[in-house]
């Protein structure tokens, strides 16, 4: 609209001017749509980066797993399985307390917006968890089914 009236802030950015408040009546409240552009960024960058570190400690995971089977029957599935995904999880959930977003944090909005992000990368973490973890079950079904076997095996040789 070509009425409007415009600030000209050092002849090269203009504002539009809000228009202005009657007397005797309270600004109107300044509501946030969303989080803060800093904290948006902020968290988006340390999503990505959890997503990767919790990737790289899965893959090492797995690696263990793998070791496992690809040696001999007898081998044992690792017992620190438990422990390990544990690490993970607690990293991955964990991350969005540090202090690069935390101290980002001033409203609500910012602060569910945080929460949200955490359940997110969260859920894709324990997916890829889920995964390794039902493969450990089968190492451990195969490993102790072989010994069961064994010992069934000798009673009947005897």
């Amino acid at each position: 609209d070509e009425s409007d009236e415009y600030i000209d802030l050092d002849k090269t950015t203009q504002v539009k001017e809000p228009p202005p408040i009657p007397k005797g009546e309270p600004a109107p409240p300044v509501v946030q749509a969303g989080p803060s552009k800093i904290l948006e960024i902020k968290v988006t960058r340390g999503s990505q980066r959890v997503l990767v570190d919790c990737e790289r400690q899965l893959l090492d995971l797995e690696m263990k797993q793998d070791e496992v089977l690809l040696a001999s029957e007898s081998k044992m599935p690792i017992l620190e399985f438990g422990r390990d995904a544990n690490d993970i999880l607690v990293h991955g959930w964990n991350a969005f307390d540090e202090g690069e977003i935390q101290n980002n944090i001033a409203t609500d909005t910012d602060l569910d917006f945080v929460d949200e992000k955490r359940r997110d990368v969260f859920v894709e973490v324990n997916a890829n968890v889920q995964r390794l973890f039902e493969n450990q079950l089968q190492s451990l079904r195969e490993f102790y089914g072989r010994r069961y076997e064994s010992v069934i095996d000798r009673f009947q040789m005897d």
